[in-house]
């Protein structure tokens, strides 16, 4: 019996597999077991045979899921995920009740904002990059236009440690990932999928 820290930690065993292991049903396994324990199938990510047979077989993987589990399957030209309409307790979604949950939808928020003016530097695959000072900045900007409307740990944190906290989670859920190489910070389409925002007169209402 194997035991895997994470569940990263599982998924990257497949890949480390030898070649023999990398077709046929060996495949089809490993594209089910990264649809059902990573938040996002990132083409980034995965072998490109791999994603290929995603393709390829996307209606026949959309029955069976849907057919058998409470989720939906969605695909995009270089991911593909499951959602669900309604939570059950034994599942972990985004977004759920946790403070940094609510600070990654306003900064989802803020990155769209950025987008539909062309202001940031979009890559083919939808990708976004920022070097570290810029998505300080960011941050910053998110906390200061909705930050009044957050829970108090968040709404007391340094900018430092907010944007620590706010890069974990986002990387955690496959919603970014750092270049080491380039000394950038990558924002996945992802984090387009949902965002929040408070009414223009959400202020008010709370005095």
């Amino acid at each position: 019996m194997f035991q895997f820290p994470s569940q990263d930690e599982l998924i990257r065993a497949e890949y480390d597999a030898d070649d023999e292991q990398l077709i046929g049903r060996g495949r089809k396994y490993r594209v089910y077991r990264q649809l059902l324990l990573s938040p996002i199938f990132d083409k980034y990510d995965a072998k490109e045979e791999d994603f290929l047979y995603l393709r390829n077989f996307c209606n026949r993987l959309r029955e069976d899921i849907e057919a058998h589990t409470f989720y939906k399957f969605e695909l995009y030209n270089n991911a593909a995920m499951l959602t669900v309409t309604e939570k059950k307790e034994y599942m972990t979604v985004f977004p759920n009740q946790k403070g940094i949950s609510e600070v990654m939808l306003h900064f989802a928020a803020l990155v769209r904002h950025y987008v539909n003016r062309n202001e940031v530097h979009k890559m083919p695959e939808g990708t976004i990059s920022l070097t570290p000072v810029e998505f300080n900045r960011w941050a910053g900007q998110c906390k200061e236009q909705t930050g009044s409307g957050w829970s108090k740990e968040y709404r007391d944190l340094s900018l430092t440690r907010l944007a620590q906290e706010l890069i974990g989670e986002l990387m955690n859920w496959k919603m970014a990932r750092m270049d080491d190489e380039l000394g950038l910070i990558l924002l996945s389409p992802l984090l387009g999928r949902t965002m929040g925002t408070y009414p223009v007169d959400y202020q008010k209402g709370s005095k």
